[in-house]
């Protein structure tokens, strides 16, 4: 069945997948540090973002109560991770995210939940206030919006090099001749 949800995010436009056993999935307090030096623009102003998200303690007590993730990801043209047009390709990775969520609890992973990459705040909401973090009301897009893995201390950076996968750290700085594309990561946590 694992499999088959491995091949779900593929047809579903992920560049790669694997399952990983829960164990591999590193949680880090400092990685949320990383959103507040140098300051994230949704940071704190995001129900999904820190110190709103679920903690790094948190997360490693959920990751304890089940075996295994699977891990996608999907690939974009530094060129554009480095402009607006970035927007659309993480949103394809929360779509993906919400998928395979609805996907794998209706074949059986009724606990599954995902994780998508960067703050779905600038995906979504980007030129307005978080309507779940300023009223308590619902969220303008429940079915899509999910913490990403950074925002609850994943280290991706190192789960992805444990899966011998190629990643590159992609910011304004990177040469999109030296460094043809970059890749979001998102996480299924399935049971």
């Amino acid at each position: 069945m694992k499999n088959k949800i491995r091949q779900q995010a593929i047809d579903l436009g992920a560049d790669d997948a694997a399952i990983v056993p829960t164990g591999m999935i590193s949680v880090e307090d400092q990685i949320v540090e990383f959103c507040r030096a140098p300051l994230c623009e949704s940071y704190g102003n995001c129900a999904h973002c820190p110190p709103h998200a679920i903690s790094p303690a948190r997360m490693r007590q959920k990751l304890a109560s089940y075996r295994q993730g699977l891990v996608f990801k999907v690939h974009a043209p530094t060129a554009i991770l480095q402009t607006e047009e970035q927007f659309p390709v993480f949103r394809k990775v929360f779509e993906i995210t919400a998928e395979l969520e609805r996907y794998a609890r209706s074949v059986g992973f009724e606990r599954a939940v995902g994780l998508a990459a960067g703050s779905c705040k600038s995906v979504f909401c980007k030129k307005v206030s978080c309507l779940l973090l300023e009223s308590g009301t619902d969220c303008r897009f429940p079915s899509l919006a999910r913490p990403s893995m950074e925002a609850t201390g994943i280290h991706v950076f190192k789960l992805i090099q444990d899966l011998g996968w190629e990643i590159h750290r992609i910011n304004q700085a990177t040469d999109p001749r030296q460094v043809h594309t970059g890749s979001i990561v998102a996480l299924l946590i399935l049971e």
